[in-house]
């Protein structure tokens, strides 16, 4: 049931990124090394072409190789050719330290993947701050990375769609989809399940709207500045 619930759940969201991701994945080719900062069950390993691949988070998970902070990366200076870091930036207390911290660990020319929320609710206790697309692009360019690709998480429609699937927790309280109280569970399921036609059809409005200013988020792509070798000449 529990299983089944969260299918429905995660399917009626027009937040997803998987999808994207994958694009992505196509953008950067094959990678020698690929590091994910946050990756908790490392739901992207199995998308990437690559020949290592190290999954890093503050937490224990069971597909985690190296537990550690974003602020503090234990590996070498540019080890890697891409860095994944999902849903990851707005929850660090020091953002900048951590972007810091994956422009050192990564080669020249290497790639970062990031997606990060704007108009989207608070989300767990440690939810700090939002970037609009202009404020991602600083932040990156204080780093020497340059974003090469970005796409808006939707638009105002996709944006009234989230705000619909989001509705149960607003007003009944945050639940946990670990419990057992099944009729809960049970009328959530309908309301999520029923749903899904609708955030299909606001998705598919968003391809009317001219402006993007409103939208869930961002997903992007930023590439790290080569080094120039430049000759001293007589």
């Amino acid at each position: 049931m529990v299983n089944l619930f969260n299918y429905v759940y995660n399917y009626s969201s027009m937040c997803r990124i998987d999808h994207r991701i994958k694009y992505c994945a196509k953008l950067i080719g094959k990678a020698k090394w690929i590091l994910d900062i946050g990756s908790g069950n490392s739901p992207y390993r199995k998308i990437f072409d690559y020949e290592n691949y190290i999954s890093a988070d503050i937490e224990h998970y069971p597909e985690v190789d190296v537990i550690c902070d974003a602020t503090s990366l234990p590996f070498d200076n540019g080890k890697f050719d891409a860095i994944i870091c999902t849903e990851v930036l707005e929850h660090l207390e020091a953002p900048e330290k951590a972007l810091c911290e994956i422009s050192r660990v990564l080669k020249p020319g290497g790639y970062l993947i990031t997606s990060i929320p704007f108009m989207f609710g608070k989300h767990t206790r440690y939810d700090y701050v939002r970037w609009s697309d202009l404020g991602i692009k600083k932040l990156l360019n204080n780093h020497s990375l340059n974003i090469i690709w970005i796409e808006n998480r939707g638009k105002i429609f996709s944006m009234m769609a989230e705000l619909v699937r989001q509705l149960p927790a607003e007003l009944l309280g945050p639940f946990s989809r670990d419990s057992n109280n099944f009729f809960k569970y049970g009328i959530l399921f309908l309301y999520y399940l029923l749903i899904i036609p609708i955030t299909i059809l606001l998705r598919n409005m968003d391809n009317y709207v001219k402006n993007d200013n409103i939208t869930i988020g961002y997903i992007l792509i930023g590439q790290k500045e080569e080094i120039l070798d430049v000759q001293k000449t007589d």
